[in-house]
């Protein structure tokens, strides 16, 4: 080889290694640093895949690289407000020379402007300016995670979803929060493949607490299965995982899941025995293949095969699967959301002796002794004195007296020290460590201040809605550092309130149970013993179940109470916001109590069991920084119980307050709907208890509702499982409908799917009330 050929040879070397090099810096997963100025790398991640949630804290990873001198850093983050100032995420780094940092920024999703500028600074220098977009889809709309590298998964995308469609976002195990509320973004997770044992404590904590608040899991089996669980906690499991099967074929599946057969092919799935409290989906040859577990209002499933592998592989169908295991959570209570009512949000947090106006009798005495003394009085005076010219002296000098009085009274009644009012709502779970703590906060300050307002802990601030400014210049700040959450310079006027929301994890109480559910011809009783385990009373409780509350009272430290009640065969029983009718005015507490539930809740039925009360304890660690304040704490605890399920041998009922729904339409539930002659209700009927349907003998379904325009008008149409369509159903006069032969209109886990609308004759718009779905099963 000549000189020229060795140059030559030497020249295309380094141009392949520098290819090389450059293919493996850009590979999807290992994203390459951008080069900002001082010797900073800068690389990040916005939500998951790009994706977010609307009304969540969007998780933003941001990394950082020191390739310079020792520095002290600040991240911000900021987007424009409603008006013309910012808001402003903010959070200091301290970075060493040759280090490298990643950390996690939580940022409120506003609606309105979905661009954030990100910005590096050292001081007031900028070494690093970057803009991101948001891409928040909103309730309608469901987006899973994939912790996974196969493109298996990418029909997951053809999910049926009712008003809106289903995304996905390919993940990383790193890619997961550590905190509650970044999971709270992620409607479902699957995981399959990817090693769950570099999930670090924090991320282990914050997947259950999902999980408990609604979250939906698939883990993958099939012949890599041992990674997938080897990081989950053993207790939110289905299946405990002991051995791998050869099946051929794998027909069960498809017979469970309504859909046609599975192609003819062996595969390996990796099964074992059922754990506490799981139900069976599918099972073939005593092998099981699908199984779920309930983990408060969210779900675990365990799929024993790899869609990834045959004959899952080419089943054209394995979307129904899907579909069934993401789209079918009942929806949790109005109280275990972040979605406060505004208006009386604000008016629970202005219940304060400081901010209420003086009474209509009390204004009207004050102004007629000011008339009298300014008037007739004073006039006495100076014409008794014989001095008449005093009154151009005595009418400003009383004025100013008056003034004066009314100053001070209004001082006394401000009072002189700031206070924090902290209403907080905690809903735990059987079987679950953690609660959530959803809170209000309020600073109240008599005099023109600006304080510092910190949360500690998991908790971090949320603003109650888009037009929340709590700084000057229509700002809102908030720092991210360390085990703290902090509101700066929160601008508070004299006797006025600036108000947040913040939320979090806290320890739940010990509260266990034996209650048993039965289901017979008659209505469902429950009954058995709920026991106070923990060292804090429960003040004026009460059990809110379908169609029934039951006032308890004070359940104290190891004291219990025992039950024993039916359920109304109709929704139409109680209502928890019964509750908060008609107490104002009478005591304090009282009112403060029940403007929480009105502020937390709605006028909709709720499906579950729950037992509630108030707890004295600090479920909200929000406090001011460098000042002396007083503390209003009003803290409403639901504890959400699971019973044990009995059914009677022969024919039993479950009635309509034993149905969870849901509908994709806020505007509408099934006590009230619209119609008219474009568009459609939907709705998703599932039965509060888990049993297994497909093996029932017989399932007769009725309906009954009212109605203001004639029942020729009316179209109700039922979802039929195995022809996977719409059919209609005949309604009677009065509004009734009855199917003797239901069973091929229910899924294996009991769900109903149904749809009302107005037929094509109708010529103006109607409504409908009480629309209530009724099973007999005949096991």
């Amino acid at each position: 080889m000549n000189q020229a050929q060795k140059t030559l040879y030497i020249k295309v070397s380094l141009i392949v290694l520098a290819l090389l090099v450059l293919a493996v810096s850009t590979a999807p997963g290992q994203p390459a640093l951008a080069q900002g100025t001082g010797g900073i790398l800068y690389q990040k991640q916005i939500g998951f895949d790009g994706y977010c949630k609307q009304h969540q804290l969007v998780p933003l990873q941001i990394i950082l690289e020191n390739t310079g001198k020792n520095l002290d850093l600040r991240v911000q983050v900021s987007s424009t407000s409603l008006g013309s100032g910012k808001h402003t995420i903010e959070r200091e780094i301290p970075l060493a020379s040759s280090s490298r940092k990643k950390i996690t920024l939580y940022i409120p999703f506003r609606e309105y402007n979905r661009e954030l500028t990100i910005r590096i600074l050292e001081g007031s220098k900028e070494l690093v300016k970057d803009k991101a977009r948001l891409q928040c889809l909103d309730s309608n709309n469901t987006l899973i995670g994939v912790l996974s590298n196969s493109p298996a998964y990418d029909v997951m995308r053809e999910m049926e979803i009712v008003y809106g469609e289903a995304s996905l976002a390919y993940l990383d195990i790193e890619d997961l929060p550590d905190q509650v509320q970044g999971w709270l973004n992620l409607d479902g997770l699957v995981i399959a493949g990817q090693d769950t044992g570099d999930l670090n404590s924090s991320q282990q904590e914050a997947l259950e607490l999902w999980l408990a608040k609604g979250g939906r899991l698939l883990v993958i089996g099939g012949p890599e299965w041992q990674p997938s669980i080897a990081g989950l906690p053993e207790d939110i499991l289905p299946l405990a995982v002991s051995k791998t099967v050869v099946l051929d074929p794998l027909a069960a599946l498809s017979a469970g899941t309504d859909t046609t057969q599975l192609p003819v092919s062996t595969t390996v799935i990796a099964t074992g025995n059922l754990t506490p409290g799981a139900s069976v989906l599918a099972e073939q040859d005593g092998n099981i293949l699908l199984a779920k577990k309930a983990i408060g209002f969210g779900s675990v499933y365990y799929l024993a095969a790899d869609p990834n592998l045959e004959p899952l592989h080419r089943w054209d169908e394995i979307t129904l699967l899907y579909t069934r295991i993401f789209t079918t959570a009942a929806a949790p209570p109005a109280w275990s959301n972040n979605i406060w009512n505004d208006e009386q949000a604000n008016r629970a947090l202005a219940t304060l002796e400081e901010l209420k106006v003086p009474s209509l009798p009390a204004i009207i005495l004050w102004l007629l002794v000011y008339i009298v003394v300014i008037g007739p009085l004073n006039f006495l005076g100076v014409h008794l004195a014989k001095r008449r010219e005093l009154a151009w002296l005595t009418t400003p000098t009383l004025v100013f007296v008056f003034l004066m009085i009314a100053f001070s009274t209004g001082a006394v009644f401000r009072g002189t020290t700031p206070i924090v009012n902290r209403l907080v709502v905690v809903q735990a779970w059987d079987s679950v460590d953690s609660a959530y703590a959803n809170g209000l906060v309020g600073i109240y300050s008599p005099v023109r201040k600006k304080y510092t307002l910190e949360a500690k802990g998991p908790f971090l601030f949320m603003p109650i809605d888009d037009r929340e400014t709590l700084q000057t210049g229509d700002n809102w700040l908030s720092n991210q550092r360390g085990n703290a959450n902090t509101l700066p310079d929160v601008q508070v006027e004299i006797g006025g309130m600036k108000t947040t929301s913040a939320a979090g994890m806290v320890p739940s109480l010990a509260i266990s149970h034996d209650l048993k559910l039965t289901l017979s011809g008659v209505s469902p009783g429950l009954e058995g013993t709920i026991v106070n385990n923990s060292s804090q009373p429960l003040k004026d409780a009460f059990l809110v179940a379908p169609g029934r509350i039951i006032d308890i009272g004070h359940l104290g430290p190891g004291q219990s109470y025992n039950l024993r009640t039916n359920f109304p065969h109709y929704g139409s029983g109680e209502h928890l916001s019964d509750r908060y009718l008609g107490y104002y005015g009478h005591d304090e507490l009282v009112e403060h109590r029940n403007l929480l539930l009105e502020a937390s809740m709605d006028h909709i039925p709720y499906q579950g069991i729950y037992l509630m009360g108030w707890i004295e304890i600090n479920s909200l660690p929000v406090t001011l920084e460098d000042a002396d304040y007083e503390v209003l704490d009003i803290v409403l605890y639901a504890h959400q119980l699971k019973p044990e399920i009995e059914t009677s041998d022969r024919e039993f009922v479950i009635p309509a307050s034993m149905f969870t729904w849901e509908t994709l339409d806020e505007s509408i539930s099934p006590g009230y709907m619209y119609l008219s002659q474009t568009g459609s209700n939907e709705f998703r009927f599932r039965p509060y208890v888990e049993l297994d349907f497909q093996k029932m003998e017989q399932v007769t379904l009725s309906a009954h509702f009212t109605a203001t325009i004639p029942n020729t008008l009316i179209m109700v149409q039922f979802w039929n499982t195995e022809k996977q369509e719409w059919v209609e159903v005949p309604i009677d006069a009065s509004y009734q409908v009855f199917i003797p032969e239901g069973k091929p209109l229910i899924d294996p886990t009991g769900e109903v799917r149904i749809r009302i609308s107005a037929n094509s004759a109708t010529s103006s718009w109607g409504e409908i009330e009480d629309f209530e779905l009724t099973m007999k099963v005949q096991p």
